[in-house]
């Protein structure tokens, strides 16, 4: 049989959402019929672009060089998304199927700007905050120009028309919705080998609404109408002679919060960085976001062990942090092997490093937190793992996988569609298969 196949992520897919899906019906023929792993460990930091990077190289941040959501830049107030496929350090998926003469599709897969992607429609809007007006439209055509396939994407936008606006502003569910349709044609319509989709609307809802509230829950049953239409679609072409595997994961979870330590401010208070007008004005030492941890970057790093001192008696005692971790334990977790120290928060508690008003915090820099649910925590917090499923005419049904990272899962595709690949941190789990 030709072999195909499509990966799905839906973004913060929780371990604790399986008490849900497992009675949901079409997550529940991926359990019975498919092999899957309720308990898929994530990387650190655990948030989307990091995480979706590794999915595609099979490597930890600190491997594939996607070590953050966001590009290094202290001074810019809004922060630049870390969208481009070429500050991937590791081969992608898609260069191992460029490789091996197979194609492949995506639509709206993180760190796939400038990828060599047959058709691709990367997750990359070119305003912010997302606003849609008739110029911004054309700014985001420029982008698929630059970034991705221009043609693939007008014709998705007219086939879908809902998709256009909500592409721009990231209106929820509205995207979601829109996105799954478009994504159902484009897999019937265009001869691909792999085929990458990537949505996020239950991720937004986590961090608005809160990880179990209605909103966030009501993707789910969403979700499982989708794939119930995909699980039919590969059926279908089973009886065509081919087989397709369908593999939907999650990137990582989301933890309650609802306070946030203000790192810079602290570092303000010290005399690390300074403000003014309450735009940082200069820095000796900064602190870049992961949401539920923070890098700590020194600017001379003849000072480094003198700042990392000053920090660490400053975090000393203070309720909202967990852990602090030199760079050598960073790196050895998978994180940024170029930061000073990394701050893990505790539990109840964000990172937030932007300007706020030191007299609307307490003494241990802490105030509210602009979310109800984030990620960026370490991996192995109680309750803190995503979910993996796999379903198709070569997957051993009712298989639960034991042990499994989100590493592991370009190897297993890699290792099913016969391409050899350099060695990652990830391994294959062939067991999944028949054969």
């Amino acid at each position: 049989m030709k072999k195909r196949l499509i990966l799905v992520s839906l973004d913060a897919l929780s371990t604790t959402d399986f008490s849900l899906v497992k009675n949901l019906p079409h997550f529940k023929t991926m359990i019975e019929n498919g092999a899957y792993c309720p308990k898929e460990y994530s990387v650190y930091p655990s948030l989307t672009f990091p995480c979706h990077a590794t999915i595609s190289t099979g490597c930890r941040p600190g491997t594939h060089g996607i070590v953050s959501n966001y590009l290094f830049d202290p001074y810019r107030k809004i922060p630049h998304w870390n969208f481009y496929a070429a500050n991937l350090k590791k081969k992608g998926l898609w260069d191992y199927a460029n490789q091996n003469g197979k194609t492949v599709l995506n639509m709206s897969w993180p760190v796939t700007s400038g990828a060599k992607i047959r058709w691709s429609m990367p997750e990359m809007t070119p305003v912010k905050p997302k606003v849609w007006t008739t110029a911004n439209f054309f700014r985001q055509l420029e982008v698929f120009r630059r970034y991705g396939t221009p043609l693939f994407a007008v014709q998705s936008f007219l086939a879908e028309r809902g998709l256009m606006k909500n592409w721009l502003t990231g209106k929820q569910p509205d995207l979601d919705r829109h996105i799954t349709t478009q994504f159902q044609r484009a897999v019937r319509q265009y001869p691909y080998d792999i085929a990458m989709l990537h949505v996020y609307g239950m991720d937004n809802a986590k961090h608005t609404y809160g990880i179990d509230s209605p909103e966030a829950h009501s993707f789910l049953k969403f979700y499982d109408d989708f794939l119930g239409n995909l699980i039919a679609y590969v059926d279908e072409r089973k009886q065509a002679g081919e087989s397709i595997c369908l593999m939907v994961t999650g990137d990582h979870s989301q933890l309650p919060v609802n306070k946030a330590i203000y790192l810079n401010m602290l570092l303000n208070h010290i005399g690390l960085c300074r403000y003014k007008g309450g735009k940082l004005a200069d820095w000796d030492a900064i602190f870049a976001p992961c949401d539920g941890s923070a890098y700590l970057y020194v600017k001379h790093p003849e000072q480094t062990a003198a700042v990392v001192q000053r920090v660490r008696k400053a975090l000393a005692d203070n309720p909202a942090v967990q852990a602090i971790f030199t760079p050598e334990e960073a790196a050895a977790l998978g994180a940024d092997p170029q930061c000073a120290l990394m701050v893990e928060a505790a539990s109840g508690y964000g990172t937030e490093v932007a300007w706020h008003d030191p007299q609307k915090l307490d003494s241990n820099f802490t105030g509210p937190c602009h979310c109800k649910g984030l990620h960026g925590f370490l991996p192995d917090r109680p309750d803190y793992q995503t979910m993996f499923f796999c379903y198709g005419a070569d997957v051993r049904p009712g298989f639960e996988i034991q042990d499994m990272c989100i590493t592991d899962i370009m190897p297993t595709i890699c290792h099913w569609m016969n391409m050899p690949i350099e060695p990652v941190d990830g391994k294959a789990i062939p067991d999944i298969f028949r054969t």
